[in-house]
């Protein structure tokens, strides 16, 4: 089961190469990065693609396999300051110890010209490998002078498949064998689209509705167990036979589903209207509630009928 307080996304992290999922045109055999593994010799490259399709999680699993240092800057919240102090740690793990750096650079477009240039002579003199992540056109945001030093590469969106397979995954080592049934996978895979990260994300909040995930209480003691079973799961680990279980009868099930949608359509209004809140807020709890709850309900009525 996952750790108290660690999301599932992040238990989800591959812990080698072999584990990523999706980006074959990359890591397949003959492939650019694959050729760079076999052969041992890393270099700098900006990692160009949508959110939650594995940018930072790659650029840690290449320090991992090449055995470099891994130092990561935050664009958004850096400056030359952190670049500095980033050189300082390369130069002292090559001299004192033999080792590589790679320096990676998340939103690496939020820097401006200055703060790119700063990498530039440490870049051509080796003393680490640059690794960029952005979620915009390189062409455009990043400086020409940094462009040349390194590869662009571009990361695609998960396939269907490369998303069923995180969902089994996840449900085999991090939520007790939970089966989905093939609906409400279709369900998680369309609300993803193509961002495995927003994909784990549903897949927790709908666990978490169903009971098959424990919430703990204020003070941190353990939820008591109720009909469905030991921490709230189902007795065969079925994540809408949890939501049966704990949801009472169809009609009330229903009956919450009509509450909720109005909820949901309540906040859409307010949104529209003078003083309501960000427009962010309230996607978050509509997809939230439309995610992890009703999708958990519907296919327990499903069941149920």
């Amino acid at each position: 089961m996952i750790r108290a307080g660690l999301p599932l996304a992040e238990a989800m992290r591959p812990a080698r190469i072999d584990e990523v999922v999706g980006q074959s045109h990359l890591l397949g055999p003959g492939r650019p990065l694959r050729a760079a593994l076999d052969a041992r010799r890393p270099h700098s490259m900006i990692f160009w693609g949508p959110p939650g399709v594995g940018k930072t999680t790659l650029a840690r699993l290449l320090a991992q396999a090449f055995d470099c240092r891994f130092v990561a800057i935050s664009a958004v919240l850096a400056g030359v300051k952190e670049i500095r102090e980033a050189v300082e740690v390369a130069r002292v793990e090559r001299e004192s110890r033999g080792r590589g750096t790679i320096v990676f650079v998340d939103e690496v477009h939020r820097f401006n010209k200055a703060q790119q240039d700063a990498f530039l002579p440490h870049v051509e003199a080796g003393l680490f490998v640059f690794v960029g992540a952005t979620t915009e056109n390189p062409s455009f945001e990043v400086n020409n002078a940094l462009l040349s030093r390194a590869a662009v590469y571009v990361l695609r969106r998960l396939e269907d498949e490369d998303l069923h397979r995180l969902v089994e995954r996840a449900c085999e080592r991090h939520l007790g064998g939970l089966r989905v049934d093939a609906d409400a996978l279709a369900l998680l895979v369309e609300a993803a689209d193509g961002d495995g990260r927003r994909l784990l994300n549903a897949l927790e909040l709908a666990a978490t509705a169903a009971g098959v995930l424990d919430v703990p209480e204020a003070g941190g003691g353990p939820d008591d167990a109720d009909a469905a079973g030991e921490g709230g799961q189902a007795p065969d680990g079925d994540l809408f036979s949890a939501a049966a279980a704990r949801g009472g009868s169809g009609e009330a099930r229903r009956a919450r589903r009509r509450d909720a949608a109005g909820s949901a359509s309540a906040a859409a209004s307010a949104a529209d209207s003078p003083g309501a809140a960000s427009g962010a807020d309230v996607t978050g709890h509509a997809s939230a509630d439309v995610t992890g709850h009703a999708s958990a309900e519907i296919s327990a009525d499903t069941e149920a009928a």
